[in-house]
């Protein structure tokens, strides 16, 4: 439904997968469950956050970035979940 190959959703499944996908094909796979893209991408948004105004203004913003600076803002996020978790 997604237009993605098996194997590339096969790799989207896997905690092992070094891949990081780009946000075409996030999108892709959120239209596919009726999700927003920021579901997928960042642990503990929900839909009720999204209509939080911030929340949204946020999302747009990321969402003008290259993929450069996507992956790089992806990249700090994660940076900051794993020092909470220590």
């Amino acid at each position: 439904m997604a237009g993605l190959s098996q194997k590339t959703i096969s790799n989207l499944e896997s905690p092992a997968s070094p891949m990081s996908p780009k946000l075409a094909t996030v999108e892709a796979v959120a239209t596919c469950f009726r999700l927003h893209p920021a579901i997928l991408l960042l642990d503990g948004v929900t839909d009720e956050a999204l209509t939080d105004r911030q929340v949204g203004i946020m999302i747009e913003n990321f969402a003008q970035l290259s993929e450069y600076r996507k992956r790089q803002v992806i990249e700090l996020i994660s940076d900051f979940s794993n020092l909470e978790k220590k």
